[in-house]
């Protein structure tokens, strides 16, 4: 038996309470939450998947936190391209419990796999995900519609601010649910740098979503045509 986890704990390095992002998730996943946990990660770089499908007591006013101990972006690298063969490599972040931020981080991709992969992936049971003053840096070069940074599944009130993506075929890729002619709600882009891309933005199927204050730059060179922003089946789109 383990106790839930509550506060504030450090990742990283012998002297902190979790050496790896790993063992923090693992710890989350196994012993759950009884409060709100932060995981402040010291600076390096760090190799790995990690999914948050369940997590024992999150959610209510719970809420998950992974962010940079110094507070700089460009000192937390995250890359999850450990996988072999090429083929495996997908999610750094499979979100599916609600109230998860990540903030001050960056994310890295170097391979694509042959399935969809999202340095963020999240599903519906993942609403309030936040992401915040991060950076996304795609090395791959790839073309493939696989290769996207934040990917959203039916996700309600996802807030995406203040971040900065380069290299990925979506930067954001907003999916909403289609059953019973419904919308994913309350979804918050703004103040969002984006360079290199075929889509920086690109959302279907959203009710009420705010969108403002966005650079988009750059089209992919090896790309025949792009957007900046796409939208579709949209409804109060601000």
């Amino acid at each position: 038996l383990c106790t839930g986890l509550s506060g504030l704990y450090t990742v990283g390095g012998s002297l902190a309470n979790f050496p790896t992002i790993a063992d923090a998730v693992q710890a989350l996943t196994t012993c759950g939450m009884t409060g709100s946990v932060t995981f402040q990660i010291n600076d390096g770089t760090y190799y790995g998947s990690y999914n948050l499908a369940s997590v024992p007591g999150a959610g209510g006013a719970n809420q998950i936190t992974f962010v940079s101990a110094s507070g700089v972006a460009q000192n937390v690298v995250l890359i999850q391209d450990t996988v072999t063969p090429v083929s495996g490599a997908r999610n750094t972040f499979s979100i599916g419990v609600p109230n998860v931020t990540f903030n001050g981080l960056t994310f890295e991709r170097t391979l694509v796999g042959t399935a969809i992969s999202g340095c963020i992936s999240s599903n519906q049971a993942a609403s309030g995900l936040t992401v915040t003053s991060c950076r996304f840096i795609d090395q791959s070069g790839s073309t493939s519609t696989f290769n996207q940074a934040i990917r959203t599944e039916g996700t309600d009130f996802v807030n995406i601010t203040g971040n900065y993506f380069n290299g990925f075929y979506y930067h954001f890729f907003g999916n909403g649910i289609t059953t019973n002619s419904g919308y994913t709600q309350g979804l918050v882009f703004v103040a969002n740098t984006m360079e290199n891309y075929r889509y920086g933005f690109y959302a279907v199927n959203q009710s009420g979503a705010v969108v403002s204050g966005n650079t988009c730059t750059d089209v992919n060179s090896a790309s025949t045509f792009g957007y900046g922003l796409y939208t579709s089946r949209t409804i109060g789109l601000t």
